[in-house]
């Protein structure tokens, strides 16, 4: 997976190929502007998890490192692991 390019096909293939092996609770957290991840690889990886959640984060980009973003994601990690103790 490493040796893959981010969001391209292959990398979410191989992604697949280990991720469809968990099945714990899973979130998602996607940059509403993400440039480097495409947004439809958030819902293909939501779909394979019985048990997911997904957000997009408003105005982040890849990485969320615009100010006040990380706090926003930081509230949704918070609050899933709190529900998943």
């Amino acid at each position: 997976i490493s040796e893959c390019l981010v969001g391209s096909e292959m990398c979410i293939r191989d992604s697949y190929h280990i991720a469809h092996l968990y099945t714990g609770p899973v979130l998602l957290l996607h940059a509403e502007n993400d440039e480097e991840v495409p947004y439809q690889s958030s819902y293909w990886f939501r779909g394979m998890f019985e048990d997911s959640k997904l957000y997009f984060i408003k105005g982040a980009t890849h990485g969320f490192k615009e100010p006040g973003v990380a706090t926003k994601a930081g509230k949704y990690v918070a609050k899933f692991m709190k529900d998943n103790e």
